[in-house]
């Protein structure tokens, strides 16, 4: 069961017929199935009977729908206002898909069936509902300058993400109030946001050069769910992990400007894991942070624990602390870009833990 949230002009009924196509899932547009039962167009509901008549219809209509089978629906604009609607949606996969108000009125046009239009402060409506499409959102998907089949083609993505999501594994890590999940599945990316504290607004993402690509989906998550972010690259290799890398960053993260609410996303090897950690628990007195690892050895053991450290020229790991992340998130997909003898390092150290 998908259901498609959003503002009027958010594209919902369109990207909702090609996703469902593309899914072989029945498609319903709830506007137009109001209006078939009601035998005239909304705006005609609203003019002839209010909008309190028009809303219990929605509804009925929605809930129906919920309980019908799996389905693919289009939700109006403020089907959520709702209490029982929003709970029938308890058990769907919601995504909402975002806009800004100059975009969703140039899509719109001068509709007729939309009763809103016209009648009351778009811009406030939209700022008023919002905040309930993200509380009920499971993906957020921008859709702001860009077509709709581009849409449809991420919406296909992300809900394959968050069904694969239902058999993703998890290891709690108890440290009482410091306690955290490891999470171990296969693209991972449209879930690390919901980890992300409400008010952290800027997003440093640390990682290599070549690891940007691969990256991606995560920065574009991120920057769907609403969140500011900034990729900072360090080279590759344990040189990295140094008091002037760990400088630069520091000072990077001054730039941005980070505040003590923001977090920090190391996206790479243990090397990486070991630099983003030393500067998150330091920046600031210490900002949050979230382990990405992209080798099996990362995933295994670098980023699990809380180690963070730099080399000093007496030996390695001699400067660090114990800063403990918000979660790790092990994604298996990213272990189809190692090397062999990199996978087969990995694995090494696998069966060590397995013989102690």
């Amino acid at each position: 069961m998908i259901a498609l949230v959003g503002f009027m002009g958010a594209g919902k009924s369109t990207v909702g017929r090609v996703l469902a196509e593309r899914m072989d899932l029945p498609f319903i547009d709830a506007d137009e199935v109001i209006e078939s039962r009601a035998g005239k167009p909304i705006a005609a509901i609203f003019e002839d009977d209010g909008e309190d008549v028009f809303r219990r219809l929605e509804a009925d209509v929605v809930q129906q729908a919920l309980t019908g089978g799996d389905v693919v629906i289009a939700l109006g604009g403020g089907a959520l206002g709702d209490e029982n609607t929003r709970e029938a949606l308890a058990g769907a996969m919601v995504v909402y898909l975002d806009v800004d108000l100059e975009e969703a009125l140039k899509r719109v046009g001068d509709d007729a069936r939309r009763p809103k239009l016209g009648s009351v402060d778009l811009k406030a409506l939209l700022s008023e509902r919002v905040p309930t499409y993200r509380a009920v959102a499971d993906a957020i998907v921008t859709t702001t300058g860009r077509p709709l089949e581009e849409i449809a083609d991420e919406v296909v993505v992300v809900v394959g993400e968050q069904q694969d999501g239902a058999r993703d594994g998890k290891v709690r890590v108890e440290l009482g109030d410091r306690s955290y999940d490891v999470t171990i599945g296969s693209a991972l990316s449209g879930r690390i946001a919901s980890y992300l504290p409400p008010e952290a607004e800027e997003i440093a993402v640390i990682t290599h050069p070549t690891l940007e690509a691969l990256a991606a989906p995560l920065i574009g998550a991120l920057q769907s769910a609403g969140r500011s972010v900034h990729v900072i690259t360090v080279p590759e290799g344990e040189t990295s992990k140094s008091w002037a890398q760990a400088a630069g960053l520091l000072d990077r993260m001054a730039s941005i400007p980070l505040h003590r609410k923001d977090v920090v996303i190391a996206f790479g090897g243990g090397v990486v894991g070991d630099l983003a950690g030393f500067v998150a628990s330091t920046y600031a007195r210490g900002l949050s942070l979230i382990q990405v690892p992209t080798s099996l050895l990362a995933q295994v053991d670098a980023a699990i624990g809380g180690k963070t450290a730099v080399n000093l020229e007496a030996g390695k790991n001699l400067a660090g602390t114990w800063h403990q992340p918000l979660a790790v998130f092990c994604d298996t997909k990213t272990l189809r870009s190692l090397p062999e003898a990199e996978l087969r390092s990995g694995l090494a150290e696998v069966v060590k833990y397995g013989l102690i």
